[in-house]
């Protein structure tokens, strides 16, 4: 057997050493090799364990929101029969296409996109979903959405979010955080199975997966293919979540939310030659392009101990803020007399930050104060406007809260603060009239 080890460029490296909690591969390098399926099995291994410096051992489930896009092109010899069934596919998120196509050899680009523009809300109304769409909310014999386990399960961990999107991030962080690989490839794969012994494999993560969604009204179904990283490839299985307003969207229950790592790919009928694991089969990389950033972290809950990756990456949903400078207000303002004295407001102030509960506030303007200015947890803050000794007029400033302080991963959210300071102000009274109904 022969490898062929290929780096990224620069920009992959440098993100994926510097971004500690990173749930990606080990490393600035992907293994790109001939695989033999006596040797590895006909699954491919689980997502390589991320490297994570001392600063990423958090006790808590650390999910990291991300934005961007990967592309990756393959050159893929081997049996004639076998390729031919890579054909182009696409969701919402991630597509595949064959650029280049001979009797064996095919070019593929995948590309997957970091960023989900969902509105969809939760609950969903399943009397309103297509009928096509309808099916993947039922049970089957490995995915028991209907047995109380698995429903207790799926309520108490998605509560009451206003998002789809945010209820299955729930449900696909439960997994991560609770769930460990079985290196054994011993145990059942069915949904029930592998959450009564916390252990499975990807096909195990997947069913487990679906069966959460579906118990919480989420379509969802599971999809497979081949995956190919570290030094071989093989079967694979993943899962994809229905939102009303934008369809199909995958995510890999081992390591992301809302989108699946472009290190995957499907071929249909592929298993009845089990080309992706066979021997015959090359792969070389020849194009990785990266554009990914990560916004902030936030913490989701606390982890197992023992063989569970205490981290999972999410892609953006625009409309879901999951900043972790968490604050019960977006801005502060008020209109003052001259001489009125300061004006008080109340603000709720909370860090959810992956590394520290942490936070602390600076005013941006010698007429604003706020105390306290810093602490951890959930504390109510009075923040002043003392507008003595400024003329009329309107003043712009902000307080700027940040999570972590003192982190090198420490995140800041400013909040606007406007004042309008008037010479008189008029107040009018609207009479009260009585209605007869």
């Amino acid at each position: 057997m022969r490898y062929r080890r290929l780096s990224l460029p620069l920009l992959a490296a440098l993100l994926m050493g510097l971004m500690a909690c990173r749930a990606g591969v080990a490393g600035p390098e992907v293994s790109i090799a001939s695989v033999d399926a006596l040797a590895v099995g006909d699954l491919a291994p689980p997502y390589p364990r991320p490297v994570r410096p001392d600063a990423c051992s958090s006790a808590y489930m650390c999910s990291q929101p991300v934005e961007g896009s990967q592309t990756i092109t393959y050159e893929i010899t081997g049996n004639a029969e076998w390729l031919s069934h890579i054909t182009g596919y696409r969701n919402a998120t991630f597509s595949q296409d064959v650029v280049e196509s001979s009797p064996g050899r095919v070019v593929l680009v995948t590309k997957s996109h970091f960023d989900v523009d969902t509105r969809a809300r939760y609950p969903l109304q399943a009397g309103s979903l297509p009928q096509d769409i309808q099916m993947y909310l039922l049970p089957s014999d490995y995915v028991q959405s209907d047995h109380p386990s698995i429903v207790q399960r799926a309520t108490a961990t998605v509560g009451a979010p206003e998002l789809a999107a945010e209820a299955a991030a729930r449900i696909l962080e439960w997994v991560r955080s609770h769930i460990a690989y079985d290196y054994t490839y011993s145990l059942p794969n069915d949904a029930l199975s592998v959450y009564e012994n916390r252990s499975g494999t990807c096909g195990g993560f997947s069913n487990l997966a679906v069966a959460l969604l579906r118990a919480a009204g989420i379509p969802a179904r599971k999809e497979s293919g081949c995956a190919m990283w570290v030094d071989h490839g093989g079967r694979h299985a993943w899962v994809e979540v229905y939102y009303s307003d934008l369809g199909w969207v995958a995510s890999e229950p081992q390591m992301t939310v809302n989108f699946v790592d472009q290190h995957v790919f499907i071929g249909d009928g592929m298993w009845a030659g089990m080309w992706c694991g066979d021997e015959q089969t090359t792969w070389d990389l020849s194009q990785n392009l990266y554009n990914k950033r990560y916004p902030f972290g936030e913490v989701v809950s606390t982890y197992q101990p023992g063989d569970i990756w205490p981290e999972i990456q999410s892609a953006d949903v625009p409309a879901w803020d999951r900043h972790p400078a968490v604050t019960s207000l977006d801005q502060v303002g008020a209109r003052v007399q001259g001489a009125d004295g300061p004006v008080t407001v109340s603000l709720r102030v909370r860090s959810e930050h992956c590394y520290s509960s942490a936070w602390e506030l600076e005013t941006g303007a010698t007429w604003i104060s706020a105390s306290p200015d810093a602490g951890v947890g959930s504390t109510d803050v009075l923040v002043t406007l003392d507008t003595a000794g400024l003329a009329l007029g309107s003043y712009r400033s902000a307080v700027t809260v940040t999570a972590a302080p003192g982190h090198w991963a420490s995140i800041e959210k400013p909040l606007p603060v406007t004042v309008h300071v008037v010479d008189e102000m008029y107040r009018s009274y609207l009479p009260l009239v009585a209605a007869t109904w």
